[in-house]
Parts: structure tokens; sequence; C-alpha cells
């Protein structure tokens, strides 16, 4: 079975909405303290995806179950580096409960860090409190630091997207808009806007043509990535990046992105997905349900 599958209209709002109130969730955790650590995100996320309602079923009787879950601490895949924090699994049941089809997804996040940092010690990032608050500003010249191409993990994602053919996506946490400013320690509650940027998904093999093409060795920066998506627009094909909700409902859902198996005793998926020593940290599954058979 091959081909892009239609979900109702509904269907798409809902997990829309679910995958929204994350983004906002992890973005405001950021913008709120520009020091946090990405599992620190990835939690946010996570806890937020499991306190939201996790069943819908519309009126023509299709259902959607939504499950997240942090697992044991993720293995390092040929014992060598970790590949992704979030493994995302979207299963297609008919109204006999028998899967249809099985899409995965992987995430590798990365924060935005401000522009003052220079490297991603956690002293660096936290001064000791001054009686007049510093200044941390996030905006375009800000760099994801951690997404180093010098770094193994780098080339350690495309040799597994080589090996395995289960693409790998950089998850990349952003605060709520560029440019955005941070006083620490904060005097007050902050108040927050509504996010106009927030979580963006743009695929590993999209970052590594990127910063081929720009003979670059240093970590991308956010205007890097924004001017690419903005540009792929304009030019489709050249770049891809969506914003979290955006991805899951868009090319993940029509089966567009992702890799898709359809025999469920794929090794590469029980490996990926249900082995102990899955390279992940955290799962997230998007089962659906058609109340009749599925047509391709």
């Amino acid at each position: 079975m091959s081909g892009k599958i239609h979900i109702p209209a509904d269907v798409k709002t809902w997990i829309y909405g679910k995958f929204a109130i994350c983004n906002e969730s992890a973005t405001r955790n950021l913008s709120r303290q520009h020091a946090i650590e990405e599992p620190s995100l990835d939690y946010a996320l996570i806890d937020s995806l499991r306190g939201q309602q996790s069943t819908y079923t519309s009126p023509s009787m299709w259902k959607v179950t939504i499950d997240a879950n942090s697992m044991a601490k993720g293995r390092h895949w040929q014992g060598r580096w970790e590949i992704a924090d979030i493994g995302v699994v979207l299963r297609f049941l008919d109204h006999n409960q028998r899967i249809a089809r099985t899409k995965v997804a992987l995430l590798q996040s990365k924060k935005l860090y401000t522009r003052e940092v220079k490297e991603t010690k956690v002293s660096a990032e936290l001064p000791t409190p001054a009686p007049s608050p510093r200044k941390f500003i996030f905006d375009n010249d800000s760099k994801y630091n951690e997404l180093n191409p010098n770094k193994d993990q780098y080339a350690r994602i495309e040799e597994f997207e080589s090996h395995s053919r289960i693409p790998v996506f950089y998850l990349l946490y952003n605060p709520v808009r560029s440019p955005w400013e941070i006083s620490y320690p904060a005097l007050s509650e902050v108040s927050l806007p509504e996010y106009d940027l927030g979580c963006k998904i743009t695929p590993a093999s999209s970052v590594r043509s990127l910063l081929s093409a720009q003979s670059s060795a240093r970590p991308p920066s956010l205007g890097d990535i924004e001017t690419a998506i903005q540009e792929s627009d304009e030019n489709p094909g050249t770049f891809k990046g969506w914003r979290l909700e955006e991805f899951i409902t868009g090319p993940f859902l029509d089966c567009s992105e992702g890799r898709i198996f359809e025999d469920q005793m794929d090794l590469d998926l029980f490996n990926m997905i249900y082995a102990r020593s899955a390279p992940i940290q955290s799962a997230i599954s998007i089962d659906i349900t058609n109340p009749s058979d599925w047509v391709y």
C-alpha cells in the first residue's frame, strides 16, 4: 500500500489543537527561562500532551487516541550516540482494530541559545545573581549551539538514516518571538504575548544541505533556519520546515514525511520503538481508527 491517506478535517483539527498546546507549553518555558535545558523542554512537551484529553470520537465515528510516555534513559545507537529524543508513532487501524499501516518519525531536540551564550556550559549561562539583572536576548543571530556539524552526533544521525531508512527531524525549541529579551534574575512575573515563532520541525537532511551549501562548520542560527523556510515557500523543495502542530497534521499525517511500515513485524520498527535498546527518550503514539476500511 502506498499513497496519501484522507483524514476528516475535524479529526485533523482536534489533533492540531493538542500539539499546538504542547508547542505553546515548551515555548513559554524557554521564553521565561533562557537557561532551561533541552530534556526539561522535552518533558514540558510530553507532560502537556499527557495532561490533555487523550481520546476523541468524531461525528462520523472516527476515533483518535494520543498517548505520550517518558521512557527509560535512551540508548546510544550501536553504543555510540543517541539518535533522537522523541519517537512519534502513528498507527492507522480499521474497524476491527487491525493495524493497516504504521508511520514513524524521530525528533532530535535542539534549543536556541541567547546570543550572549557562546558555549553550552551551564556556568556560562547562569551567572551569580547580582543586584542589577542581566539581559539575555534571542534574535536571528542566536544559534542552536548543540546542532554542531563538528560533533559526533551530527554524523551519526546521517549514518543512522542511511542504515535504517527512518528519517530524523530536528525539533527546534524557540522563544515566543524574535527578538525576545529576558532579564535574569527576573524581578517580576514575565508577561508573554501570543507566540508567533515557537517549536519548529525540519528534516536533518535539510539542515545538512543548508550547512553544506553555506560551507559552514558552525551551528545554524535562527536567521539561517527561518530564511531557508521562507525561501522554500517560494521555491518548494529547497528546504522543509513547519511548526510542530503543522508537521504532525500535515506531512506526517498524510504520509509524505516519515517512514511507512506496512509489515508490523518489521525488525527496524521493533528495534526503534518497542525494544528496550531503542535510542529514544520519550514516545508519542497517535492511533487513528477508521469506522470502515482504509482506502489508499
